[in-house]
């Protein structure tokens, strides 16, 4: 294909299809998974909910244990 508006539009619809389909399929498992939770599961679905911890990048550990810093002077 060579590049022009036409193979670009195409591109960008079928990009958005399947994004969106899936988002749908997600959405669908998400619901049929809390559909089919009991009362030992249920805290399971409850953990996914929680936001996770930081999030960010662990500190840096020097080979004699020691932790480095934010600042890099530490």
């Amino acid at each position: 294909m060579t590049p022009s508006q036409e193979n670009a539009d195409r591109f960008n619809y079928w990009n958005n299809r399947f994004r969106e389909e899936v988002n749908r399929l997600k959405k669908q498992h998400w619901h049929d998974f809390l559909a089919s939770t009991n009362a030992k599961t249920v805290y399971q679905a409850f953990q996914f909910t929680k936001p996770r911890s930081g999030g960010g990048v662990l500190p840096l550990q020097r080979p004699k244990g020691t932790i480095t810093s934010r600042d890099g002077r530490g």
